[in-house]
């Protein structure tokens, strides 16, 4: 009874957690289990046959896609995936461990390492079958009929858990046999295994083919959950956090992936609770503690609580303890789970996130990662929504503004637009960022009828079907709006222009690529070369050199602030290449992008914009800039005023209230959708000539640019207004 004490303990934990924690962590445990399955099966890997991996991310990402592609784009039962989820990443793992047997210990890790680097590209390369950059949207499982009790986050719980359960089990009995035995005399001397007879490569390449199998397992009970994957969501940090999860929850044991998967779900969104942008700091921190302390990770630590309660506790007294910690781990649990329980909406008789004095907007955003120089932007709006509540509010409400850290991870997107609807219980999302987060976002939060408001990335997405996705708006023009504006000015200007492209490998580079593509057929305007480039590329040099070597007069520069000023700098460097430079709108930042690189590196580059520059002397005495910026240096003094990134977030935030304030004192969501459906709204921070106006059937608010061009110093404006519907 002692020995399956724990085990009693943890199932019915498990089995209660469904009914008793809210939608956002329930679905965290989910993704607890999904990832402590592909855990496992590295551990089988690392633990029990001796051999590193660093690519177990690339397996997870196969079984991640073969449920998407099979579930999303043919129909096909979720269930119904996940076998062939796992069997071909269990081929995949087979044809791995072929190499690996002639490689071992660091040399093996960079192998896998490698196959971890090159998955995510390969994805984005095989659009036809994967999605791409825009990745695939697969709905989640639903509850049968005389299961309808259940809601469909208990269901894929309990789902997820029926499925784990035997594959833990079928690890544990399967190491207490001859196979078992094999493996660990591997691990331990293989000279001596060898000598026992046995068979080294049959072993090893089995192995690799259980581990991955069981990590792609992991990767199809993640589409589940998350139910959308993207070449984002399947980063080499994926591999890593797999590997930590074994270390911290404890090598070769079989219940340690659990609680190595409880740590890379929970410890970060803790990280994030303390301090956003400290939050790598925190995790790192967390992490190296937990080997100090304990190298055995945390079911070490048990076992050594465990043999201090036998040397101080004896007979009867240690079966009475045991059997006490069981009963008080069950209630622990359920306290707990009861404290967290699933609630209500929390709003009274009014929506959800609203009461008589406060409004609840909340948003998921990079605070960190590759796309962090946007950060900025929700903390410009943060301070603009600060100004309107010392004002008093919007109808008698003040505004409660949550940002939560997504790393630009599409996945970490999904946690948490759930945990701002289910637990913080917001009114609308307001302005979340970047094409990937919010197209994985987009399907739960229309399924569950919250505004999605002024998202802040120019996919023509937005606005293409209304009607599929009526809870979501866009805000800034669409990419192809910038793109038609620069193939219109190069008509005027350079009508024979030969042109080098390059642009970010994902829906932004894409549609704004494709909507060039398309102004210029006819014309005398020609693509010479294109090169592509991943977000989580370190530099775009060797991509901005290949275009040098083309013949190109003009650079079309379709990038993120970080890699438009790489590419700034090769240019300058290489020294004989003068192209006319073009860059898009969501790189045109002086302070951000120029200045690192240097003002006169930047001298000449051309780009587009809708807002006011706010260092340009035209505006000196603008009212609507005067006032944003005293009042940004009254709420957010650390924030620089002549960052556009800080106008954009204020001139969004304006547009937020206003919409907040025409949908009326009685507010409802349908309400602030009506509203946002039917905006005619100037904003005084957009340049004169541009409003805000949408429509039943327009999606897109802004769909007017100005082209401008910086001389050294500042940006100037070049001719009048350029309008994609008068086109």
């Amino acid at each position: 009874m002692r020995r399956a004490a724990p085990w009693i303990a943890l199932g019915v934990f498990a089995v209660i957690v469904p009914f008793m924690f809210g939608s956002f962590r329930v679905g965290q445990f989910t993704l607890v289990l999904a990832y402590a399955v592909a855990v496992l099966g590295l551990n089988v890997l690392v633990g029990y046959s001796g051999q590193i991996s660093l690519g177990h991310g690339a397996f997870f990402a196969v079984g991640a896609y073969t449920t998407a592609i099979l579930a999303g784009k043919h129909g096909w039962p979720l269930l119904a995936t996940v076998p062939l989820a796992g069997l071909l990443a269990g081929i995949a793992g087979f044809l791995v461990g072929l190499p690996a047997l002639r490689v071992r210990g660091l040399y093996l890790a960079l192998l896998t390492l490698g196959l971890a680097v090159a998955v995510p590209p390969i994805i984005k390369r095989a659009e036809g079958l994967t999605g791409g950059s825009q990745g695939i949207n697969v709905a989640g499982p639903e509850p049968p009929s005389f299961l309808s009790s259940l809601a469909s986050d208990q269901y894929t719980y309990l789902l997820t858990l029926v499925i784990a359960v035997p594959l833990f089990i079928l690890i544990a009995n399967m190491l207490r046999t001859r196979v078992g035995r094999a493996l660990i005399t591997i691990r331990d001397n293989e000279i001596v295994a060898k000598s026992m007879g046995v068979n080294l490569a049959a072993y090893k390449t089995g192995a690799f083919a259980l581990s991955a199998g069981y990590a792609g397992i992991g990767g199809a009970l993640y589409v589940f959950t998350v139910g959308f994957v993207s070449p984002e969501s399947f980063t080499v940090t994926v591999s890593i956090s797999f590997l930590a999860a074994v270390v911290v929850g404890g090598l070769a044991t079989v219940i340690g992936p659990v609680f190595g998967a409880l740590f890379i779900v929970l410890v970060p969104e803790y990280a994030a609770d303390v301090d956003d942008a400290l939050a790598g700091v925190i995790y790192g921190a967390v992490l190296i503690v937990v080997m100090y302390v304990e190298r055995g990770g945390i079911v070490g630590f048990g076992r050594r609580i465990l043999e201090w309660v036998k040397r101080n506790r004896g007979g009867s007294m240690q079966r009475r303890s045991s059997m006490a910690t069981v009963i008080a781990l069950v209630v622990a649990a359920a306290l707990v789970a009861v404290g967290c329980g699933r609630g209500d909406n929390g709003g009274g008789s009014n929506a959800p996130g609203v009461t008589d004095t406060s409004i609840k907007l909340g948003t998921t955003f990079p605070l960190s990662g590759p796309a962090s120089a946007y950060a900025t932007i929700s903390r410009a709006s943060t301070a603009y929504f600060k100004m309107i509540n010392a004002k008093g509010g919007v109808n008698g409400r003040k505004i409660s503004y949550i940002v939560r850290d997504d790393g630009y991870d599409p996945a970490r997107a999904v946690q948490n637009a759930r945990r701002l609807i289910t637990q913080d219980k917001v009114f609308a999302l307001f302005n979340p960022l970047g094409t990937p987060p919010n197209l994985a976002i987009w399907d739960y939060v229309n399924q569950q009828k919250v505004p999605q408001l002024f998202v802040a990335t120019g996919a023509s997405d937005w606005g293409k079907d209304i009607k599929k996705h009526p809870w979501t708006i866009g805000w800034q023009p669409d990419y192809v709006t910038e793109a038609s504006a620069f193939g219109e000015y190069l008509k005027k200007v350079k009508p024979g222009a030969k042109v080098a492209v390059l642009y970010q490998n994902d829906g932004f580079g894409k549609d704004l690529l494709g909507g060039f593509q398309k102004e210029i057929e006819g014309s005398n305007i020609k693509i010479v070369a294109k090169q592509s480039y991943e977000v989580t590329d370190p530099t775009v040099s060797p991509q901005v050199v290949k275009l040098a070597k083309s013949g190109a007069d003009t650079f079309l520069d379709i990038a993120t602030p970080k890699p438009t000023a790489q590419a700034i700098g090769t240019v300058a460097k290489i020294g004989t290449w003068k192209p006319l430079h073009l860059i898009s709108n969501v790189s045109a930042s002086k302070s951000l992008v120029f200045k690192p690189v240097g003002l006169a590196a930047a001298k000449g580059i051309v780009s587009n914009t809708y807002i006011k520059d706010p260092e340009s002397s035209q505006y000196t005495n603008d009212a609507a800039m005067k006032q944003y910026k005293a009042q940004l240096k009254k709420y957010a003094p650390r924030l620089d005023p002549n960052e556009p990134f800080n106008v954009y977030g204020w001139a969004v935030a304006e547009t937020m209230v206003r919409t907040l304030q025409q949908a009326g004192k009685d507010l409802t969501r349908d309400d602030v959708m009506k509203a946002a459906r039917s905006l005619d709204l100037n904003i005084g921070l957009l340049l004169p000539g541009i409003k805000i106006k949408t429509s039943e059937t327009d999606g897109y608010p802004i769909q007017s640019v100005a082209i401008q061009k910086f001389d050294g110093q500042n940006w100037k404006v070049l001719g009048g207004i350029f309008n994609s519907q008068e086109q």
